[in-house]
């Protein structure tokens, strides 16, 4: 059996991405996606298992295609089979898509009002990446 995400992580690492975590929770189904809440800000985890190659493939090139003036979208090395992260413009969230296997993770942190700086949370959201995506 595949562990819950929400035990993937300790909150001492969740906290060195968002700060203090103030509450978790599983969302759905425990074995396949957790949120971590903090001070207007949320980490979430989304584990997509049984992802056909074909499917995965095409949803990490869609946001190349899909992207919007000021997003950044960067292919990621040395996660998975695939990773790619996003940027999205003003710092509304920052995530890295990955593939390993049949199944596609989603890291993904967001802000309420913005501000995101993509380039302090990449390091610590590919750390967090190549310990999770298997």
């Amino acid at each position: 059996p595949v562990p819950a995400v929400c035990v993937s992580l300790t909150d001492a690492e969740v906290a060195s991405v968002i700060g203090p975590v103030k509450s978790k929770n599983p969302i759905i189904d425990a074995a396949t996606t957790c949120v971590w809440t903090g001070d207007r800000v949320t980490f979430s985890i989304m584990r997509t298992p049984d992802a056909d190659e074909g499917s995965a493939t095409a949803v990490l090139d869609s946001l190349k295609t899909r992207a919007r003036a000021g997003d950044v979208i960067t292919e990621e090395s040395g996660i998975g089979r695939r990773a790619v992260s996003e940027a999205v413009s003003r710092g509304g969230s920052v995530s890295i898509i990955a593939v390993s296997g049949t199944t596609m993770w989603t890291i993904r942190v967001e802000h309420v009002y913005g501000g995101l700086k993509a380039e302090e949370l990449l390091p610590k959201l590919r750390t967090i990446a190549k310990k999770i995506v298997r």
